[in-house]
């Protein structure tokens, strides 16, 4: 550095402390101070722990359960990951444009001005002819009022669902006139076209990436109610092509008969010595990607299209083919053309706004997943690709086999021998392959997702699985462009039930009772435990929020081994442990046995447990047709003697024992055996489902005689006198529930909890306070509860650690 250059770095560098010695300095605390605040502070935080807790107690008394869980939400904070602080944005505004970005990508849509959108709106009206019959009546716009489910969060205007629900047949009236202009005109209000996105996230991914949320549409109630109409009449269409195992929009779909399907088939090949390999499709952005043309028939010229399929990335190679699909798919092509062209009208100039953003962002394709036919239109979209499958797999010489399919969920199961596998799912995977991208769908290949479950079994067995499962992951290579690798896996999770290559339930339940466990313990302390609230309301808070979740499609195991017997028992142990506080040994804290554990819970034994869970899985699949699963049940029955039907009808040797010291009131009912218990099932569903009832309630463990009784004075009244819902804020009574929430939120501004975190958008309608506080966060509505205050969550963890509450 030359000599006339200045003072270096380091001639500088004392010139530091003189803005430090500015700063006053902290005062000096002696240790007895600083005692005295921490026991203060402490106090104080413990104090405000009891009083929730208080509130817990006085809700349970008086059955009100909005003041229940809302006191229930103060012991359950939000994991961490939700909340963890992330550089990628620093404002909430920032956040959700980034969201409407990611949600506009999907979609197909670009920001819109109003004016240019009202231009959009205003053009000529279709025409066309209509038959009498196929025009909204108020029966069924009365009927579409009364089955909405109440609580749901309203769209832009506001109106929660309670209010067309207190007054039906007035509601109906006034939307009768709105109904018939759109089905005549073919246009709606363009209320009904704007939607208000919500973003959930997703069970795994980073809080930060806009690609780890699902976006849920928020419809204005009078809309659903509109849509709700042309729902029986898609459903008709559907129920004509629909696969024997489609479910999940059907009436009577069972999520667990379709993993049980798989489940036996996969058992009946271990069975036979024979290998199956299960592969399991899972689509990008399912809903999102729906090519709406296909469905109503509506044309697009080419540029239009060409300029969609660009946004939505399809490969070049198959551009000719989506377009094909979109104009000429026929999806209704059973269905009037009336209907056609009213869901024509119902997808055409379609938008959605986000919370904290004033644009508005116009949207191409996609169902709108939170309407009340997005499901149904994109199963009918599905069907055409299970047809090709099935059309390409008999054209290579493989058998007909069944698909089983919940939603955008599909499954397809192989069997053969030990070296027919590899090759029959690389051509399985393919043509999935290529009938997705036909119709613009695009599977996701991660880890978790498109995998194929593989069990090698027979002869030729092990060495089939040193070839594949060499390396430990095994992959095959699908004959596509761009390439793609197969994961091969040996588990795999199936609508929330952990699959294995040899049908072993041990990882399943170790999983689900893990997932009891984590929400159980977090109530334990202060709510499960507060022997001032009776036994029966903490058990029930106990089932619904984490016994539930240990029970969930348990049944479909059937018998279990002494191994995993004693994991179902000692998991229900810990759970059980939850609810009673330990007895202070010389030896530390301790708990009670199994069996008095359970007597003092009110609880059956887990096995009793198990057995229950058992029947009641076979009525509900009696009860509802699932004739593809008791076949393949009955298939299992004749390949293995450990078969599900086997150990049911032990189960139903048990129930038959259980009624000889103590008949039921209403009538004996003994079942011969299972074929028995299916047919009362059917003709006497009301006595079967009560015979379980009793029957659990008769397993279940007295407590000891030095119990005390319950105090009828104490039971939790479910009604105010004269059976009338009253007011909170004045001393109005109403007959029915929703007439007080309808009242409550004209007169008092009393929101539902959804609706205080859907601000209002293209509207100006007034908003409670409680609503301008709750629009801080577009979290999952799960976590949502306590994202409202984030900061008294971390003082809540920090207050447990500082007291050594675990």
């Amino acid at each position: 550095m030359p000599a006339d250059s200045g003072p270096s770095l380091l001639a500088r560098a004392p010139a530091l402390p003189t803005l430090t010695a500015s700063r006053p300095s902290k005062p000096q605390l002696t240790p007895g101070t600083r005692r005295h605040r921490l026991r203060s502070n402490l106090s104080l935080l413990i104090s405000d722990i009891e009083a929730q807790a208080q509130k817990y107690e006085d809700s349970t008394k008086t059955a009100d359960s909005r003041a229940l869980f809302a006191a229930l939400r103060f012991f359950r904070p939000a994991g961490k990951k939700v909340f963890k602080s992330y550089e990628v944005v620093q404002t909430y505004q920032a956040q959700q444009e980034l969201h409407r970005q990611h949600f506009a990508d999907q979609e197909a849509g670009h920001s819109v001005k109003r004016e240019d959108y009202l231009a959009l709106c205003h053009g000529p009206a279709a025409d066309g002819k209509y038959d009498l019959a196929e025009l909204p009546d108020l029966l069924a716009i009365e009927q579409a009022i009364r089955e909405a489910r109440d609580g749901r969060a309203p769209g832009p205007s506001g109106i929660p669902t309670c209010v067309w629900k207190a007054f039906p047949g007035l509601s109906a009236n006034a939307l009768l006139r709105v109904y018939m202009k759109a089905h005549m005109r073919l246009t709606e209000p363009i209320q009904y076209r704007c939607t208000k996105l919500t973003a959930l996230i997703k069970k795994a991914g980073l809080a930060a990436r806009a690609d780890s949320y699902r976006s849920i549409a928020l419809l204005d109630p009078s809309a659903k109610f509109l849509h709700r109409l042309q729902r029986p009449r898609l459903l008709s269409a559907l129920a004509e092509t629909a696969q024997p195992l489609q479910q999940g929009c059907l009436p009577g779909s069972v999520a667990t008969a379709l993993t049980h399907v798989l489940l036996a088939k996969m058992r009946a090949a271990l069975a036979t010595k024979k290998s199956f390999a299960v592969i399991f499709l899972d689509l990008t952005a399912a809903y999102y990607r729906l090519l709406r043309q296909a469905i109503t028939g509506e044309q697009i010229n080419d540029e239009v299209l060409c300029q969609l399929l660009e946004r939505l990335q399809v490969p070049a190679h198959y551009v000719a083919e989506v377009a094909n699909f979109a104009q000429h798919g026929q999806l209704l092509a059973s269905s009037s053309p009336h209907l056609r062209r009213v869901l024509a009208s119902t997808y055409r100039h379609t938008l959605f706004v986000l919370d904290g953003t004033d644009t508005l962002t116009y949207t191409q394709v996609g169902s709108r997943p939170g309407d009340s036919v997005s499901d149904v239109l994109f199963s009918l979209a599905l069907v055409c690709v299970v047809d090709e499958v099935r059309s390409c797999l008999h054209d290579q010489g493989m058998p007909d086999t069944l698909m089983p399919i919940w939603a955008d969920d599909l499954s397809l199961p192989l069997v053969g021998t030990a070296e027919q596998i590899p090759a029959a799912v690389t051509v399985s995977a393919t043509a999935l392959h290529h009938a997705c991208h036909k119709r613009a769908m695009c599977p996701n290949y991660a880890p978790g997702k498109t995998e194929a479950l593989v069990s090698y079994a027979g002869p030729g067995s092990k060495k089939a699985a040193k070839t594949l499962f060499g390396t430990g992951c095994g992959t095959l290579p699908l004959p596509v462009q761009p390439a793609v690798q197969l994961r091969c896996v040996l588990q795999y999770c199936h609508l929330g039930t952990m699959l294995s290559a040899k049908c072993r339930p041990t990882r399943d339940l170790h999983r689900k009772i893990g997932f009891a466990k984590s929400v159980a313990s977090q109530l334990a302390k202060k709510v499960l435990r507060r022997e001032a609230v009776q036994m029966q309301a903490r058990g029930s808070i106990h089932d619904v929020l984490a016994t539930s979740r240990a029970h969930y499609s348990v049944a479909v195991w059937g018998g279990l081994n002494s191994q995993d017997a004693a994991l179902w028992a000692a998991g229900h142990g810990s759970l059980y442990r939850c609810l009673v506080r330990p007895r202070r040994g010389a030896e530390g804290p301790c708990f009670p046995s199994l069996r008095p554990l359970c007597a003092q819970v009110l609880r059956p034994m887990p096995e009793v447990t198990m057995r229950l869970l058992r029947l009641d899985h076979l009525r509900l699949i009696a009860a509802q047709q699932q004739e593809v699963l008791l076949q393949a049940l009955q298939q299992e029955a004749e390949a293995s003697e450990h078969s599900w039907l086997a150990t049911v009808e032990e189960d139903i040797a048990w129930l038959n024992g259980l009624w000889q010291r103590s008949p039921p009131r209403g009538g004996l009912m003994l079942f011969k055996g299972a074929d028995d218990f299916v047919e009362a099932v059917l003709h006497f569903p009301g006595k079967v489902k009560g015979l379980l009832r009793r029957a659990k309630r008769h397993s279940t463990a007295r407590p000891g005689p030095d119990a005390s009784p319950l105090d009828p004075a104490d039971q939790p009244a479910c009604l105010p006198d004269g059976n009338l819902y009253s007011c909170r804020d004045c001393d109005k009574c109403f007959p029915d529930l929703h007439t007080l929430r309808a009242h409550q939120w004209s007169q008092h501004r009393v929101c539902t909890f959804l609706s205080q975190n859907t601000p209002h958008v293209l509207h100006d309608a007034p908003r409670s306070t409680l609503s301008d506080l709750a629009t801080a966060s577009t979290e999952t509505l799960d976590a949502i509860t306590a994202q409202l205050n984030p900061v008294h969550a971390e003082l809540f963890e920090s207050l447990l650690r500082a007291v050594g509450i675990s």
